[in-house]
């Protein structure tokens, strides 16, 4: 037991760290959040804007993973890069509510469906039912057309620049 306490003891003085421990956050943490950022281009790629809503989620869980990689990695940044990365993450955040006001109108959309469904009382409700449904269809049309535009405003070399070391 003393021998276990004496070797955690001594570890937690001196840790063993791994090589890239020795170098500094501006060097280590960009080509991590780069990685991320890879795997966001390739999954955008591979989801037109046609492709189905379980697709774009997945875009928007993906840029969610980019984001929060930015807003990690800035602070460890100098000044310029550090505040290219918060505008970056910015980007990410409008293009994740595109995408994630997309989503609200699928589960919007199943609501309307499922209610509807319920036994008739009140054709005022279908009627009201059938317009909401056609809001959201709508909306979700719209933000597919706008999803392109955002991404693009993001996907641009000069907002990708602070990643590079």
């Amino acid at each position: 037991y003393r021998k276990l306490i004496d070797r955690l003891t001594a570890a937690a003085l001196a840790p063993p760290l791994a090589g890239p421990a020795d170098l500094p956050c501006a060097e280590v943490l960009p080509p991590l959040a780069k990685k991320t950022w890879k795997r966001l281009r390739k999954e955008v790629k591979a989801t037109p804007v046609t492709a189905p809503a379980e697709d774009l989620h997945g875009v928007r869980i993906h840029v969610k993973r980019v984001r929060y990689a930015a807003e990690a990695v800035g602070p460890s940044l100098r000044v310029k890069k550090a505040r290219a990365a918060r505008r970056f993450a910015q980007r990410a955040a409008d293009l994740q509510d595109v995408l994630g006001a997309n989503q609200d109108t699928v589960v919007a959309r199943r609501a309307i469906v499922q209610a509807a469904g319920q036994p008739p009382g009140d054709d005022t409700f279908g009627v009201a039912a059938t317009r909401l449904f056609e809001r959201q269809q709508d909306l979700a049309i719209d933000l597919r057309y706008r999803y392109p535009k955002v991404w693009a405003k993001l996907n641009r070399p000069k907002h990708t620049k602070w990643m590079r070391v």
